[in-house]
């Protein structure tokens, strides 16, 4: 066993669940059905089944995490022609910046770490515990 994936299917097939519904492909039988029973664990590798994880064909697993099925989505629109939503990660370009809106933060401002100078006396954070009491239990 050399292959990673071998190892991850492993992990799938004796942790994960039984399927009431295979698979695709372990339904048809398509390929080399390394596992008797299609298993996936719900959040891990995608989703994908054992038996789709032994080759590296997690990708093409019908069963995976809704997730990764809406990610294919916007996949398959952009390879088509735009017909699908296709969005960028924040700060990805100068066209789709990261914006900090300066009426919320005022990056000139320091933090007040000194609490005699203007800070909430109802704040949850006491940097200072000798002037208000002890410092809270912990149960």
């Amino acid at each position: 066993m050399h292959r990673l994936s071998y190892v991850n299917a492993i992990l799938i097939q004796s942790r994960g669940r039984r399927l009431a519904v295979p698979c695709t492909r372990c339904r048809s039988g398509q390929g080399r059905l390394v596992f008797p029973e299609c298993r996936q664990v719900p959040g891990a590798f995608g989703g994908a089944c054992a038996n789709c994880k032994w080759p590296d064909k997690a990708s093409q697993c019908s069963v995976r995490d809704e997730f990764w099925h809406s990610l294919d989505g916007l996949r398959e629109g952009s390879r088509m022609g735009g017909g699908g939503r296709h969005t960028r990660s924040l700060g990805s370009s100068q066209d789709n910046p990261i914006n900090v809106d300066a009426e919320i933060i005022d990056l000139d401002e320091p933090i007040n770490l000194d609490p005699e100078e203007g800070d909430h006396p109802n704040d949850p954070i006491n940097l200072d515990p000798e002037e208000n009491e002890e410092w809270p239990e912990i149960e």
